[in-house]
């Protein structure tokens, strides 16, 4: 079993009255790359690193180990540091005199996502708490582009309807789809929608549209990650050659 964070008896000297200074951010990181968890306290003069500590944990309360990362009195000290995040984690040793005390979490992963606190305690005569900094991570995925799948055989007769599908894979937070007819940007109702969380907690999206391909026609599938702000589009250029060679033809673009 882990050990319990030690970083409960910080939170007990803040009961005590102390005055802090205090920071909330968030940070939105993509899986497998590295996160910077923000945590600056400038002041005139350059810290003493022997008369300092740095104490990075889960805020939370979501995990029983919470300790993340440790700088104690000139030192880094990770003997009670929780298993998930060994050999992950790095302060700026050469700007700690300066206060700056942000940490970086290699490798994120959706198991990453938390709230973290940073204490951090300066000593005149014992140590005391200066400055108190939470920042929340989110992890996000968009490793994967949607592909959109033309008819297969022969097209259908005059006024039926062709099917066209859009999967898409490896996306979180859970994502958005859309359907559009890009000639007048009007919006096409699917035929079908199946969104599955994947054992590695991310998700894969099924969706399928029946239109009618009687004339050239732009028909966009898109993917929305709300959190990224970002949206992933493949076009088919439905092409109405299929009235004289009775073969659909889809042309694919993506934006």
């Amino acid at each position: 079993m882990e050990p319990r964070s030690s970083g409960l008896w910080l939170l007990f000297l803040c009961a005590l009255g102390c005055v802090i200074a205090e920071e909330d951010k968030k940070v939105i990181s993509t899986i497998g790359s590295t996160a910077e968890l923000t945590c600056i306290y400038p002041q005139e003069k350059k810290f003493i690193l022997n008369k300092l500590r740095v104490f990075w944990q889960i805020a939370d309360g979501s995990k029983l180990c919470s300790v993340v990362h440790t700088f104690n009195s000139g030192h880094e000290n990770q003997s009670e540091q929780c298993a998930d995040f060994r050999n992950r984690t790095r302060l700026f040793q050469d700007k700690l005199e300066n206060g700056i005390f942000s940490l970086l979490l290699l490798n994120v992963s959706l198991r990453d996502e938390h709230t973290y606190r940073c204490i951090v305690q300066k000593k005149d005569v014992v140590f005391r708490v200066i400055h108190n900094a939470d920042v929340t991570l989110k992890v996000a995925a968009n490793n994967s582009l949607p592909v959109l799948s033309e008819p297969t055989g022969n097209c259908p007769d005059i006024g039926e309807k062709v099917t066209l599908s859009c999967n898409y894979s490896q996306g979180y937070p859970e994502p958005n789809i859309y359907w559009i007819n890009r000639t007048d940007n009007s919006s096409l109702h699917p035929s079908s929608l199946k969104i599955i969380q994947d054992n590695d907690g991310t998700y894969s999206v099924f969706s399928t549209l029946k239109i009618e391909p009687n004339s050239d026609i732009k028909v966009g599938c898109i993917i929305e990650n709300e959190l990224l702000q970002q949206n992933l589009t493949v076009l088919c250029k439905l092409l109405n050659i299929w009235q004289i060679t009775g073969v659909c033809v889809c042309l694919h673009v993506y934006l």
